[in-house]
């Protein structure tokens, strides 16, 4: 290893080193500033549903623009950043080649990488490289060759469409198949030269797609180094045309460099401009300069005088704006591009040297702005190595390393400018005090007074019209009553004297046949009154459904009816935190009445006239079953009668009930001494539900804003770390 190659080699490894490092810093700050975008995203969200007044709304609207501006920035940002990223996680130096045919490209690369023309065409003859390949050092002393082939779909629309779309042909193919078989259209005769040239392409593509349409696979393929020429060259050793070379996206060669010790260095050898396609050059181009570090361009002025033309001023301004297309902040074609002017002594009559003087001297008055540039013989393997890997080497390295270095000030410039203008955003948020007017005491106290005097007012009739009813039979009790002793009658006018004979004859007396009878008839009369739990039920669900009607109503309750769950348990679990509304509640909604506890207990001594062991009529040995039936019809309506004297009573009982239950519900949950106080409680911590005319979202409104305040603080904490 010379003293240059070690240099460079030694530049190379702390440069991949150092852009590791970088690597890394880039994944941290995009994931910053996601998460910061995340946050800004959310604060903007919240702060849009948060209804402010007066100067406190055009700050929040001022606030809100500040922010879209901000996300934008980071958006860009980071797409900066991932391009970056690409750029940073390499893990070699790539130099890019190009220029015109035989101007000394494929000479360059073959006395850096040791490889011959069989490996690397040169333009000794025809045009001979078609495809892009990409040269990389390596420790082995193997040369390993990998053919990556197009897709069809990719060769269709990025090489075939963009000779019909620039020549305006028509009709255009749907797909490579229609394409294979379909008429070529003609091209216009008036056509200039070089959409002859293109179109002549175009048929060559064509005619011979069966000799590369099989290889369209874009699949990879290792091949020897023997093979390459049948791939990657226009022509055959014979100076037959080639096609195979259509189908190849490009060719990675792996070989030990002469000076392997360079480490990871990747040369880009692209064909000669003009070479292979006239459309799709454009496309090779991008390729190169979103994967190569730095350019070569390489120049060789003609001995019998020589300008710069428009071909290469094209080349370097494609290669200009493609850059700038990529978005690499803070990269210019100057900073990233050497200038190599090839030498050529061939004689003294052959030899260009002051012609590469006057280049060099042109290129900036045309225009085209340099890293460096040198005068090199191109042919002369020492000078190459001592100028492109001396010289040449450690100047572009050290430029790529200083542009590592720009381009990540301006990225770091960039954020720390976000992030600036963030802190201003979150300092004046937090000027911005939540909008009081979801609270305000003197409007609750309006709608609250407003709503007690309405409900307490309707209860107050409903207790004067229970009360009117104190003295009244109640309906339900006395027609279930009128109803059984219907029952009952109709069922005695159904007995006969044959059926207390054969009831006689079954248990072998009258006596216990007479027993029997009245032990049914009490019977037939308990089980009807059995029923009166159901009326029971109802009149006190009636009673509770009118309070809850005026809760509903009046006390504007109706939102605890859009659960599943009953209205009464929905209350219950609303008032659950105020223990005073919560154990009233429960003791009304809980209160039951039931036949066996409230009125069978007084039945029972009137149905004694139906026990045998109590009744008033005893049988003589007389009797028949003609008396016998008219003693249990005197003793079935005397029950009923003695029933129906205090069904008077306990009818209004039950009135008197109702009422009592009412005034014992009033004077606990609104006439008890903190039961205002305790309503207010209520209502003022459901009032977005109550009022929501007045309070609509409101709750939405104050989690919105506490979620702001979340977001606030950890953006501020965010911005802090930097």
């Amino acid at each position: 290893m010379t003293a240059s190659t070690a240099s460079t080699f030694s530049n190379i490894t702390r440069l991949i080193d150092k852009r590791a490092i970088i690597n890394n810093e880039i994944s941290n700050a995009i994931q910053k500033l996601s998460t910061l975008s995340h946050n800004l995203s959310a604060i903007e969200n919240s702060n849009r549903h948060i209804t402010y007044t007066g100067k406190a709304e055009v700050n929040k609207k001022i606030s809100s623009e500040d922010i879209a501006v901000i996300i934008h920035e980071i958006e860009e940002e980071r797409q900066r950043l991932f391009k970056l990223k690409e750029r940073f996680s390499k893990k070699d130096i790539c130099i890019g080649v190009l220029g015109r045919a035989r101007q000394g490209k494929s000479t360059i690369l073959q006395s850096l990488s040791g490889l011959d023309a069989s490996i690397i065409p040169d333009g000794n003859g025809l045009h001979c490289t078609a495809v892009t390949s990409l040269i990389s050092n390596s420790e082995s002393e193997n040369v390993e060759v990998t053919v990556k082939f197009r897709t069809r779909d990719d060769f269709f629309q990025n090489t075939v469409l963009p000779y019909f779309n620039d020549l305006h042909l028509a009709p255009v193919p749907k797909n490579l198949a229609e394409f294979e078989v379909s008429l070529l259209p003609r091209l216009n005769g008036n056509s200039d030269p070089g959409n002859s040239s293109k179109y002549n392409k175009l048929l060559e593509m064509h005619g011979n797609l069966p000799a590369y349409n099989h290889l369209l696979t874009g699949i990879s393929k290792n091949i020897s180094v023997h093979e390459i020429d049948e791939y990657v060259t226009q022509y055959a050793e014979n100076r037959t045309a080639t096609f195979k070379h259509f189908a190849v996206d490009q060719v990675e060669i792996v070989c030990p460099f002469p000076y392997h010790d360079l480490g990871k260095l990747t040369l880009v050898d692209m064909p000669g401009i003009g070479d292979v396609s006239l459309v799709d050059e454009e496309d090779r181009i991008k390729k190169l300069m979103n994967r190569a570090d730095f350019l070569l361009f390489v120049r060789k002025p003609d001995p019998l005088g020589d300008v710069w033309e428009g071909i290469d001023m094209d080349l370097y301004n494609l290669c200009n704006d493609t850059i700038t297309e990529l978005g690499i902040p803070g990269v210019d074609i100057k900073d990233n591009s050497f200038l190599v002017l090839n030498h050529v002594n061939i004689s003294p009559t052959m030899n260009n040297y002051d012609n590469c003087k006057d280049m060099w001297a042109g290129a900036t008055l045309n225009g085209m702005h340099f890293s460096d540039v040198a005068i090199i013989d191109c042919t002369d393997k020492m000078e190459i190595s001592e100028k492109i890997l001396g010289q040449v080497s450690t100047s572009f390295i050290s430029k790529i390393g200083q542009l590592d270095s720009k381009i990540m000030s301006y990225s770091q410039n960039n954020i720390l400018s976000i992030y600036n203008k963030t802190k201003l955003v979150i300092k004046h948020l937090e000027e911005l005090e939540e909008p009081d007017d979801n609270m305000d005491l003197y409007a609750f106290k309006d709608l609250f007074n407003t709503l007690w005097n309405a409900q307490t007012n309707s209860f107050e009739n409903l207790l004067k019209q229970k009360y009117s009813l104190r003295n009244e039979r109640n309906s339900l009790i006395y027609t279930h009553f009128n109803d059984t002793r219907k029952h009952i009658k109709h069922l005695l006018s159904e007995l006969t004297e044959a059926d207390i004979n054969l009831s006689r004859n079954s248990f072998g007396s009258y006596n216990k046949a007479y027993e029997d009878f009245l032990n049914v008839y009490k019977t037939h009369i308990t089980n009807e009154f059995l029923k009166l739990d159901d009326i029971l039920l109802e009149v006190l669900t009636n009673i509770k459904h009118e309070v809850y009607s005026i809760l509903k109503s009046e006390g504007k309750l109706h939102y605890m009816e859009k659960s599943a769950a009953s209205f009464e348990s929905v209350l219950l679990e609303e008032v659950s935190n105020i223990n005073e509304l919560k154990n009233s509640l429960t003791s009304f909604i809980n209160f039951q009445l039931s036949y066996l506890g409230f009125l069978h207990f007084r039945i029972r001594e009137y149905l004694d006239i139906l026990t045998p062991d109590h009744m008033e009529i005893r049988l003589s040995r007389d009797d028949s079953a003609t008396d016998i039936l008219k003693y249990i019809k005197h003793s079935v309506e005397a029950c009923l009668y003695q029933i129906q004297k205090e069904f008077d009573i306990w009818s209004k009982d039950i009135n008197k009930i109702s009422f009592s239950l009412l005034e014992e519900f009033l004077n606990q949950i609104f006439r008890s001494k903190h039961a205002k106080d305790n309503w207010e409680i209520f209502y003022q911590l459901n009032r977005a539900k109550i009022w929501s005319e007045r309070y609509e979202n409101a709750e939405d409104r104050h989690n919105q804003y506490e979620r702001l305040k979340l977001y606030i603080e950890t953006t501020k904490k965010l911005t802090n770390e930097i």
